[in-house]
Order: structure tokens, then sequence, then C-alpha cells
């Protein structure tokens, strides 16, 4: 099922998130972004800078994030079942 591979997907990106690469900030900006749907105006004024800055950080998390990924076959076995596109680091 779709909807249950993408569940387990977020799962186990959250999971990823944990390693100590992400700083506190960044692990903020893309749960608030990414699982909350806060928007990077939102974020901004909530930690107290731009709009700008927030989506270089997110940028760059994922980024990070992508490297993780890269050679987990589970992320890529359920990125393909839930019908996600991921290409180059671009979601």
């Amino acid at each position: 099922c779709i909807n249950d591979s993408k569940s387990k997907l977020v799962k186990v990106i959250l999971s990823l998130l944990d390693d100590s690469v992400f700083s506190y900030r960044e692990k903020l900006i893309f749960k608030e972004i990414m699982y909350h749907g806060f928007t990077h105006e939102a974020m901004g004024l909530k930690l107290g800078i731009s709009r700008t800055r927030v989506t270089q950080i997110l940028k760059k998390t994922k980024t990070k994030l992508y490297k993780l990924m890269e050679d987990n076959e589970q992320v890529w076995k359920l990125i393909n079942e839930s019908d996600i596109t991921i290409e180059d680091g671009k979601w």
C-alpha cells in the first residue's frame, strides 16, 4: 500500500535526522516545514531569521539527508513503493 510505504518512509527519514551531522536548528526547520507544513516565512519568524536563511538551511539539511540516504536500500525501496521522486537530492 502506497500510504503504508509513505508512513514507513517518514519514520525512516525522521530517524536519519537523529544523526549527529544535523544541528538542532536543521532538524527543527526540516521537521516543521516538511512534516508539519510550516512556511519558510513562518519558520523565519519563529526563529528570528530571514525566510531566505530558512530556505538555505533547509537546502543544506536536505543535501546532508540525501547523502545519508544514498546507500540505504530500505529508504530507496520505500521511495519506489511510495511513488515519490527524489533525484540528485531534490524532492
